[in-house]
């Protein structure tokens, strides 16, 4: 193992990507997968910008998907889908932001034709 969870720690998580990528590499299944997903989501909660939230959590929702897929019981499986659904959650409270924001820009262009 390198020392890419120490970054992480730090908030550097350009820093640790290589090294977690490196470290994860040639893995389907297992805790490496679930260390991904962790990354990607950690970082989707650090990020600044709506669309790097976005594109982290939808990478650590794969990763949480492709080790949920290798459930062997359909108890453990709707277990490890809590992930996805954890995450999926944050994905829609950003899309639903998005909505909100276009929505409500739009109620105040139409009081604004209907004054004039």
């Amino acid at each position: 193992m390198n020392d890419w969870r120490k970054l992480v720690k730090q908030k550097r998580f350009a820093d640790a990507e290589k090294l977690m990528l490196d470290d994860t590499a040639n893995v389907v299944h297992g805790c490496e997968v679930v260390s991904r997903a962790g990354f990607y989501e950690n970082w989707g909660d650090a990020a600044e910008s709506k669309d790097e939230r976005k594109n982290y959590y939808e990478k650590a929702r794969a990763d949480y998907y492709l080790y949920a897929s290798g459930a062997t019981g359909s108890g453990e499986g709707l277990q490890l889908l809590m992930n996805v659904e954890r995450v999926e959650k944050k994905i829609a409270r950003l899309d639903k932001k998005s909505l909100c924001s276009r929505i409500g820009l739009a109620s105040i262009v139409a009081k604004v034709l209907r004054r004039t």
